[in-house]
């Protein structure tokens, strides 16, 4: 294990590494619920920077699609 904490994203939750190989990491998040990831999936992040830029890029999307629909 070379890294401690991951971020899944872009929901950007926090998690402790349990197990990690080539493939695939296992976390726990801090209200111990386990989940196994794919590394390739691009659906988790080592760094903190980049995961909180992701949830908020997801959520800037999202806000303007809502505006988007209330102005139509």
């Amino acid at each position: 294990m070379s890294r401690r904490y991951f971020w899944q994203i872009p929901a950007c939750i926090k998690f402790r590494t349990v197990f990690e190989d080539r493939e695939t990491i296992l976390g726990v998040s801090e209200t111990n619920e386990h989940c196994l990831f794919r590394k390739d999936t691009g659906k988790i992040c080592f760094s903190e920077r980049e995961a909180l830029q992701s949830f908020v890029e997801t959520f800037l999307e999202k806000e303007m699609v809502r505006e988007e629909m209330v102005c139509v």
